[in-house]
C-alpha cells in the first residue's frame, strides 16, 4: 500500500489528537511533546526518509490502541507500583517531584542557595 506523505500526516494527526495530556507533568508528557515539537521533525522526515517517518506513525498508531497489550497477555495486571500511582496521581507530578528534589537537597546546598 503507497501512502503519500499527506495521508501519513493526517494519520498522525490523528494519533496525536486521540493521545490524552496530563496538565500535571508540565515539560514531561508524551501527549503535549507529540502536540508541539514532533509535528516539525516528522514532516522533515517525510521528505528525507519515508520509511522512517511511516514507521514511526505505525508504531504511535500500535501504541495508543494498545496493539501490544492484546499481543503479549499478561497473567496478572499488575506493575511495579501496584495501584498506588492510580490511586494518588499527584505522585507523578511535576510540582510533587521538583518538591521532592527539594526537600532531598542537602543543607549545604539550601544554605548556599538562600546566601545568593
Amino acid at each position: 500500500m503507497n501512502i503519500t506523505a499527506k495521508q501519513l500526516l493526517s494519520r498522525f494527526h490523528k494519533v496525536v489528537a486521540e493521545w490524552p495530556v496530563d496538565p500535571s507533568r508540565k515539560g514531561r508528557d508524551l501527549g503535549a511533546y507529540l502536540r508541539e515539537q514532533y509535528p516539525q521533525k516528522l514532516a522533515r522526515e517525510c521528505h528525507s526518509d519515508f520509511a522512517s517517518a511511516s514507521n514511526a506513525v505505525l508504531s504511535l498508531e500500535r501504541l495508543n490502541s494498545n496493539y501490544y497489550r492484546g499481543l503479549y497477555r499478561r497473567k496478572k495486571e499488575l506493575g511495579f507500583c501496584g495501584e498506588v500511582v492510580a490511586q494518588n496521581p499527584w505522585l507523578l507530578s511535576t510540582d510533587h517531584l521538583s518538591t521532592m528534589e527539594e526537600r532531598s537537597k542537602s543543607w549545604w546546598n539550601k544554605l548556599n542557595k538562600r546566601t545568593k
